[in-house]
């Protein structure tokens, strides 16, 4: 099993390698294959050959396959797609000459930070305490006390008797407040890394700020890391858009290994503020970031397999929200990833704090239908995502398609750790996070060709990764 399992990661390797023309070039579906390697495939090893945290081996094994299904079929998905679509991306890059790629729709862009604004103010004023300020309180010794606080920040938030528009805006605020508030910040990075003018580079530190404190007010420790990775990948993308070099040199390699250090020292700053884990004990912290990597966001996987249809029913639907007003409708939907919560940490629940145990997508799939649509969900899930690649690398190069592209391939890579129909809607095809993102697109888009210099981007010999 060994060996089998690892010979797959090989395999997909050497396809995303065929297929996308280098692992490291920053495609949507690198994008997403590298996160389901980091967070799903390098634990998964941990489901079948870790005997006292999964004892049932039946049920192990089929979480093992699922997720070796997951390696292959995946890449098979995307390799259909791109087939279907007959190659009409390799000459995207050509037509990018003679544009100013600046341009914004100013009306729209100030009717986005607007809300991004307002969600943020009726979000933090209705806390009775925003959780990031109270890590600093010393009367707070315990990490359950701050996991009360985040829970009433966030699962437990209170809506009885507030207005519709507070509901909307703060029901989604990880939208607002993160996502579109990333790919303004995406935006203005660019406009500052090609003119590198003062007013740019203050708009952009303003946005940037205002980004970070709103990954982690919530005591969440991974969406700070996403938006440095966001950051580096869009200017990594854009480098590749302007046909810069995707070679790895030894440049490359540096500003890898210097990313990837800063994020792990953010990572031991949070937990040790978050988890109340002095900074002395730093084997402990270490241990837990790997544990939260590694094995965290893979575990509940056992739980969703050993919970179906042992205990209970295949769902049958019953988890997805068909349209993104189904608040509106009424339309009550299985709470699935908090029912397995309450099944892994009953103590937990104990203390009337509310969590959820995301995971993998095939989680879901299998909890709503069973294994063999599972089988069928990833190929078709590895098709959409090839064919959202090949119709955004036709747009032309600018830089709000380089953010947009960017924060729709990091939306789609919660597929990783997250239920797939938040993600892109299967299998009603009815996405809120897509439909948001579409239209705060619309939004930004010039309506009009805007008179500033050209700039002409030439078009060397392609290099493989």
């Amino acid at each position: 099993m060994f060996f089998i399992y690892y010979l797959s990661l090989l395999y997909s390797l050497i396809m995303v390698k065929k297929l996308t023309g280098g692992i490291l070039i920053p495609k949507m579906f690198n994008i997403v294959y590298l996160f389901f390697t980091l967070f799903v495939f390098i634990g998964g090893y941990s489901i079948y050959f870790y005997n006292d945290e999964f004892p049932d081996k039946d049920i192990a094994l089929k979480a093992t396959i699922g997720i070796i299904l997951t390696m292959y079929l995946l890449p098979l998905g995307y390799f259909i797609s791109k087939f279907l679509q007959k190659k009409t991306t390799v000459n995207s890059r050509r037509s990018f000459t003679n544009i100013y790629p600046g341009e914004i729709n100013k009306k729209g862009l100030f009717l986005i930070v607007c809300i991004i604004l307002y969600s943020c103010y009726l979000y933090y004023s209705s806390l009775n305490s925003i959780p990031i300020l109270s890590v600093f309180d010393n009367s707070l010794e315990s990490k359950y006390e701050l996991a009360e606080l985040r829970s009433n920040a966030t699962n437990n938030l209170q809506y009885n008797g507030k207005s519709y528009i507070f509901k909307l805006l703060v029901g989604y605020r990880d939208f607002i407040q993160i996502t579109l508030l990333s790919l303004v910040t995406g935006f203005f990075l660019l406009k500052y890394k090609h003119n590198k003018s003062s007013v740019n580079l203050l708009i952009f530190m303003i946005f940037l700020l205002l980004l970070l404190f709103n990954s982690v007010s919530a005591l969440k420790k991974a969406d700070i890391i996403f938006v440095v990775l966001f950051l580096y990948f869009v200017n990594s993308y854009d480098n590749y858009k302007r046909n810069t070099r995707t070679i790895i040199d030894k440049h490359k390699i540096i500003k890898l290994s210097l990313l990837g250090t800063i994020s792990f020292v953010m990572l031991i700053a949070l937990y040790s503020l978050f988890m109340k884990i002095p900074l002395n004990n730093i084997g402990m912290i270490i241990s837990s970031i790997f544990e939260r990597i590694f094995i965290s966001s893979i575990k509940p996987l056992y739980f969703y397999f050993g919970t179906f249809p042992g205990y209970h029913d295949f769902l049958m639907g019953k988890s997805f929200t068909p349209t993104m007003f189904a608040g509106i409708l009424n339309y009550d939907t299985f709470k699935i990833e908090q029912y397995i919560f309450s099944i892994m940490s009953p103590h937990i629940i104990d203390r009337e704090i509310i969590g959820t145990a995301p995971t993998v997508f095939i989680a879901e799939l299998y909890a709503n239908f069973g294994y063999l649509p599972m089988i069928l969900g990833i190929v078709l899930v590895g098709a959409i995502i090839g064919y959202l690649e090949g119709k955004l690398e036709n747009l032309r190069y600018s830089y709000l398609n380089i953010s947009f592209y960017i924060i729709l391939a990091f939306t789609i890579k919660d597929i990783s750790i997250s239920s797939i129909q938040s993600v892109v809607g299967f299998p009603t095809i009815i996405s809120k996070v897509l439909i948001f993102l579409l239209l705060t697109y619309i939004l930004l888009f010039p309506n009009k060709k805007t008179k500033k210099p050209s700039i002409n981007i030439q078009t060397p010999a392609r290099k493989g990764a």
